[in-house]
């Protein structure tokens, strides 16, 4: 799998998918590498002589200390606790080579080995990052060579054979991951833009192509989301823009489409103020909810509707107009769609009433009475004052 770099707003998201789970599994197996580290104490036991209490209290007082380390690991960052249990590892590493050291002095050569464990577990069950595992490594391999180089009296020819071998391995680990974060991160991408594609598509599902707002199946989405209640004082509104086929005819269907694009964007823009849902039912018509109203918010929130589609204006469209059937919901209703029925009959009459006004639940509005409901209300804010 190629290699594809992680851009920086997605890391935080790799490291919560991918590195936190990692830190997880590498604190519990360090965990038990170092109480697998007490078996030892047999072969200490037995082979140590003299300094088994010394090497006893060097392995004791080294896990309370790495058990601490382990502990803090829990309460930091993903980096700084990848750090901590590198630390760790460093450290038990040096108190292999310290006892290798003990060991080589008493003639033992085979406690020199423990290092290359430290090496393979470094690269491969810890999982972390590039960069912390090649430090471990290096720190482990030079900690190796320096300490018998400088302190211990291990034969040269020994030292240099051990020192090839951890160094190979070292190198191999390198390569392996290397290889494990250039797949970690491309299957990482992978699903991150899978799962864009599934988010696009499944919206593109429920969005209406020209006019960019809900289609009917998104609607009918809206709807389950209500569980088959009907909320009190929610204001169900179907929209019919007039005179839609002669526009079609007389201008094009591209000027058509053009006149629906701008009438959804003026409905989208006051719905959103409202906090409401709208969607394109088909054709030229749309529905909308306004949760929550009050008595008088079905008139004003209709009134603006009226006026904002009827002062459009565009270099290729003629002035429009649209109407609108309302109901208020009561909660005696049995569904959402026998509310919908009502007002798309207040919309019928709305028509037949000579368009470009409201029914709401049954009742004619015209827009002229609508500026007057809002001169009175001027009128009688003035006077309050």
């Amino acid at each position: 799998m190629s290699r594809m770099p992680i851009p920086p707003e997605l890391r935080s998201k790799f490291n919560q998918v991918v590195r936190a789970p990692q830190l997880r599994n590498s604190r519990i197996y360090s965990l038990v590498g170092i109480f697998l580290s007490l078996v030892f104490l047999f072969s200490d036991y037995f082979l140590l002589g003299d300094q088994f209490t010394h090497v006893l209290i060097v392995r004791v007082v080294a896990l309370v200390i790495f058990l601490a380390i382990l502990y803090i690991s829990q309460h930091t960052s993903l980096k700084l606790a990848f750090f901590c249990i590198g630390t760790v590892l460093c450290l038990f590493n040096g108190v292999i080579v310290y006892i290798g050291i003990v060991a080589a002095d008493a003639g033992l050569y085979t406690y020199q080995s423990g290092t290359i464990l430290i090496i393979i577990y470094t690269f491969t069950l810890m999982q972390a990052p590039l960069f912390t595992s090649v430090v471990i490594g290096l720190v482990s391999w030079l900690t190796y060579v320096l300490g018998h180089s400088l302190y211990s009296s291990t034969d040269v020819g020994v030292i240099v054979n051990n020192a090839f071998v951890f160094g190979s391995a070292l190198l191999l680990g390198v390569m392996s991951v290397i290889q494990r974060e250039e797949y970690l991160e491309g299957n990482f991408m992978q699903a991150n833009e899978l799962i864009i594609k599934k988010n696009t598509a499944r919206k593109q599902a429920l969005t209406d192509a020209l006019t960019g707002l809900p289609n009917r199946y998104a609607l009918l989405k809206k709807l389950e989301a209500f569980k088959g209640e009907v909320p009190a004082r929610m204001f169900v509104m179907m929209l019919d823009v007039d005179n839609f086929k002669k526009l079609n005819d007389q201008y094009g269907h591209n000027t058509g489409d053009i006149a629906l694009k701008q009438i959804a964007d003026t409905l989208l823009e006051i719905v959103l103020e409202e906090e409401g849902f709208i969607c394109r039912y088909g054709g030229e018509e749309f529905i909308i909810f306004i949760e929550d109203t009050k008595k008088v918010y079905p008139k004003k929130i209709s009134q603006r509707i009226l006026t904002q589609v009827a002062s459009i204006k565009a270099d290729a469209l003629p002035p429009m107009t649209i109407s609108i059937g309302g109901y208020v919901t009561k909660k005696e209703e049995s569904s959402i769609g026998e509310c919908i029925i009502i007002a798309d009959q207040a919309l019928l009459q709305a028509k037949e009433r000579g368009k470009n006004q409201v029914v709401i639940n049954n009742q004619e509005t015209h827009i002229k009475e609508f500026m007057a409901d809002d001169k009175d209300s001027a009128n009688e804010s003035a006077n309050e004052r």
